[in-house]
């Protein structure tokens, strides 16, 4: 097993929707919470995304971001802001190789659960079911 590295202040969180998006206004509520932490913070551009009425892009899309995240060098943990409905739609599009290649905290729960599983099955790492960004962080 892969255990990601710690987070320690100053580190950078990327914040990703892998599955519904969320309003412009609670987007600048989940980004502010994560800089309170003393992280800076790298977001994904869809979080706002309306597809489908609820949906923070396509699967494509959702899954083309979390390889994005774990690839970029100066992410050092990723964090989803929420849950919903559709996780299991962007699996088909995340990179195994990305993920094992790049070793990464990391956190969600409900419906990115399917990508726990993953990530621990297919690529050796140690993710954390923990609290979503928009749905426990943001008062």
């Amino acid at each position: 097993m892969k255990y990601p590295k710690q987070l320690k202040s100053g580190d950078t969180v990327g914040i990703i929707c892998g599955s519904s998006n969320v309003s412009a206004e609670r987007e600048i509520q989940c980004v502010n919470v994560i800089k309170e932490m003393g992280y800076k913070v790298v977001k994904a551009d869809n979080l706002t995304a309306d597809y489908s009425g609820y949906m923070a892009g396509t699967g494509k899309v959702r899954g083309e971001w979390i390889n994005k995240m774990f690839a970029d060098p100066a992410v050092d943990a990723i964090f989803c802001v929420r849950g919903g409905d559709g996780g299991s739609r962007a699996m088909e599009y995340i990179d195994a190789d990305i993920v094992k290649s790049n070793p990464k905290i990391f956190v969600g729960y409900s419906d990115v659960t399917s990508m726990h599983i993953f990530f621990n099955q297919k690529c050796g790492l140690v993710t954390f079911h923990g609290p979503m960004v928009s749905s426990n962080m943001v008062d």
